[in-house]
């Protein structure tokens, strides 16, 4: 009920009154507001039914003064100073307050509206009457806190905020749009958009709020190179229809935009990068694998992302895991850790990992960033130059060993001569002595070979490859005698070839060895001699051994690859690879492993002048293995 029901209703009772006491009661009783009457001192004489049901006092208690205690302590004073005045300039009595219900003890909001009226003795008394207002300043409160809470999310959003008319009139704005102005909200209210803004905002946003205007839905727009809140940049706008106009969110997307910029030139890199780059989150499960990783791992990234990163990890080193992401947590960085893992196919690659950790905005670690790079090939090559360098040193070493051999050795044999040419020696010993002088010969001949096979200070030039064969072969005659094996040698079509003996002895021996280890004892080892359709010398070192299994012969000429076992450093093949391509040759390699038909026929081609590899490269060597060698 309102303030004129109110008043209409003290109106009727008045004329009641005037009638006469009964109608008066029975009227008042009748009502659902809270009736009462008081003397000119304002001493309440009479309270209707509803009045008293909800103080739960006697008409005696509510005579004697008691109603002031249901009065909400706060609202008291400012109820007797309001009826005081009334009472003295005998105008109406208007107040909200509250009164606490005997029911449950519940303050409740009325609304009490007295007002002055002579009785029929003509004593000047109040007419007052009251109604509950609470559920209406319920709504009130909320109304007014949502707004309070609405204008304080408002105020504090970094964006510009507005809410405008159907003829684009100012209802609103956020703290924002006022800063950016430079104005206050009464010089802004009721203005036009188009007024407040600078020409270049007008003609950019209008068509955005003038389609949101023309078709009642929300529409989202980008407008670049706008000065709204003071500087050119990029911004976005959010525009929603509302009953009466339209609201709109302008935010600046200038550093968004930048940001993204940033992250599309950091995942192209990422993209980009031989490497493999990964990212998990503290539980090591994949979030992000890029290109690098799907060729060093072979997963793709719908294969592995949401994974555990213990998928590429072996299982014995699983344990490792549980400590690298506690390092994470605690903010410390992995540099270059060597370790192991797994492909997609099963086969294992060396990898060095540098593991980071990630943070969000607000700086606390979420994930971990590793970078991955294989070093299989950077672990081999130099495990090859450490063979390398050993197969040096023995070298020099054996040189050394040749060389202070061949002293004592002169002095030997010059005893050895005077022994043989003594007249006094019987036959048998002048026999005894001529076989010492032989094989005096022959250590002599080793000690030099050592010492050509270190050092060899001729300049590459040409040479007898058949004479280099039969010197390899006196070397490893020794060898041949021990195993009984059967030397074929077939030189023709000459033999001069061009280059450096030493190193072109040092492929030879290396392949003259080979085929010795490949046979079996009384097995058979072949050389042969000749020219070739492109001018180069051929030389071909065939042995009917075993074969080379099938697993190997792809990677023959690699680093660290053999057929022996433990007994061969696989440096031998490699090596001598690589001094026949820097004499512009090649070596090729046919090879059978099958039973009752193994053997294998090295083919080197040399050139018989001085012509280097672009020369020779241009016409690739290839040869049949058009004899075998039976067991």
């Amino acid at each position: 009920m309102d303030r004129s029901s109110i008043s209409n209703n003290l109106s009727a009772t008045r004329a009641a009154l005037h009638e006469n006491e009964a109608r008066y009661r029975l009227l008042t009783e009748a009502l659902p507001q809270y009736v009462w009457t008081t003397d000119g001192q304002g001493k309440i004489d009479y309270c209707n039914r509803h009045f008293l049901e909800f103080c739960g006092l006697t008409p005696e208690e509510i005579q004697a003064g008691r109603i002031w205690e249901l009065i909400h302590p706060e609202d008291v004073r400012a109820v007797r100073e309001k009826a005081k005045r009334s009472h003295a300039a005998g105008e109406p009595f208007e107040h909200e307050y509250r009164v606490r219900r005997a029911a449950d003890g519940e303050y409740r909001w009325h609304l009490a509206h007295a007002e002055q009226f002579t009785d029929a003795e003509g004593k000047t008394r109040w007419l007052g009457v009251g109604i509950d207002v609470t559920s209406r300043k319920q709504i009130e409160m909320e109304l007014r806190e949502a707004n309070e809470r609405l204008n304080g999310i408002l105020g504090s959003i970094s964006e510009s905020f507005m809410v405008i008319d159907r003829e684009w009139r100012l209802q609103y704005v956020s703290q924002r749009v006022l800063e950016s102005t430079g104005k206050s909200w009464p010089e802004l209210r009721g203005r036009v958009l188009w007024d407040v803004f600078p020409e270049a905002a007008q003609t950019a946003f209008r068509s955005g709020y003038e389609k949101v205007m023309r078709e009642r839905t929300p529409h989202t727009f980008e407008v670049h190179s706008v000065q709204v809140h003071g500087g050119d940049g990029h911004y976005q706008v959010h525009a929603y229809p509302t009953p009466d106009g339209i609201s709109a969110l302008v935010s600046d997307a200038t550093e968004r935009n930048r940001a993204e910029e940033v992250r599309s030139r950091l995942a192209a890199i990422v993209d980009s990068s031989d490497d493999a780059i990964v990212s998990k989150d503290l539980n090591g499960i994949v979030t992000s694998w890029n290109v690098g990783a799907t060729h060093l791992f072979g997963w793709r990234p719908e294969e592995i992302i949401g994974k555990s990163i213990l998928t590429i990890i072996p299982p014995e080193l699983q344990s490792e895991e549980p400590a690298i992401l506690a390092s994470l947590r605690s903010g410390r960085k992995i540099d270059h850790y060597e370790t192991v893992r797994i492909r997609k196919d099963g086969t294992r690659v060396q990898v060095s990992v540098t593991i980071s950790p990630v943070r969000d905005s607000a700086g606390r670690i979420v994930g971990a960033s590793k970078i991955a790079r294989d070093i299989g090939e950077h672990l081999r090559m130099q495990e090859a130059m450490i063979q390398s360098e050993k197969l040096a040193a023995t070298g020099r070493m054996a040189a050394a060993i040749a060389h202070e051999i061949n002293n004592p050795l002169e002095a030997v044999t010059n005893l050895a001569y005077l022994v043989s040419t003594d007249p006094t020696l019987s036959d048998a010993g002048r026999k005894y002595a001529g076989v010492l002088m032989e094989e005096i010969g022959r250590v002599s001949d080793v000690a030099k070979q050592s010492l050509g096979f270190f050092r060899d200070g001729k300049k590459p030039g040409p040479f007898d490859i058949c004479e280099l064969l039969d010197s390899v072969v006196g070397l490893y005659r020794p060898l041949f005698d021990k195993k009984g094996i059967q030397l074929t040698r077939n030189y023709s079509d000459g033999c001069t070839i061009f280059g450096s003996s030493a190193e072109i002895r040092q492929v030879f021996a290396n392949l003259v060895r080979n085929a010795i280890d490949a046979v079996e004892p009384g097995g058979r080892v072949q050389l042969r001699v000749g020219s070739s359709p492109t001018g180069m010398r051929r030389v071909l070192v065939a042995d009917n051994g075993r074969g080379i299994a099938p697993q190997t012969r792809g990677r023959l000429f690699q680093p660290f690859v053999t057929s022996k076992g433990a007994a061969g450093n696989g440096l031998g093949l490699w090596v001598s690879h690589g001094i026949v391509r820097k004499h512009g040759g090649a070596i090729r390699v046919r090879t059978c492993d099958v039973p009752g038909r193994s053997g294998t026929v090295f083919a080197v081609w040399l050139a018989t002048t001085n012509v280097r590899a672009q020369n020779a490269a241009s016409s690739t060597p290839t040869f049949t293995m058009r004899h075998r060698l039976a067991s």
